[in-house]
């Protein structure tokens, strides 16, 4: 009887589907990897854009802050048209002297805008 050595076909097949299965994996969580990153991306971006028209209201004298409606916005917070943010302000009177400033910016693929809010206090108004 002679002693072969090596390695059997069917031992070679099964090798190769159990490495294809796990370089089909790594992939799939490569791809996953990419897509959280975006999103977390644009999440930061959105956040900033926020912040940073929040402090631009908060500039301003809080009697004259009003609501904006949804404007679109690039990446600086900038209006464009073509922009993949749309940023939008709510103002609401709590009470005399009081405002509820609500700054919300929407991104892409997000189930829910970035919200800020804040309250500014004035003397004078209504």
């Amino acid at each position: 009887m002679k002693n072969e050595s090596g390695f059997s076909l069917v031992s070679v097949l099964v090798a190769i589907t159990m490495f294809s299965a796990g370089v089909l994996a790594l992939s799939r969580t490569g791809a996953e990897v990419v897509r959280v990153q975006t999103q977390a991306s644009a999440r930061s971006t959105a956040v900033a854009i926020a912040r940073a028209h929040m402090e631009a209201l908060r500039a301003q004298d809080p009697g004259d802050i009003q609501s904006e409606s949804a404007v679109t916005v690039n990446r600086e917070g900038q209006p464009d048209t073509g922009g993949q943010f749309t940023r939008t302000v709510n103002v609401q009177d709590v009470s005399k002297n009081l405002k509820e400033i609500r700054v919300l910016v929407s991104y892409p693929r997000a189930a829910n805008p970035i919200e800020l809010m804040t309250y500014a206090f004035f003397i004078g108004g209504a």
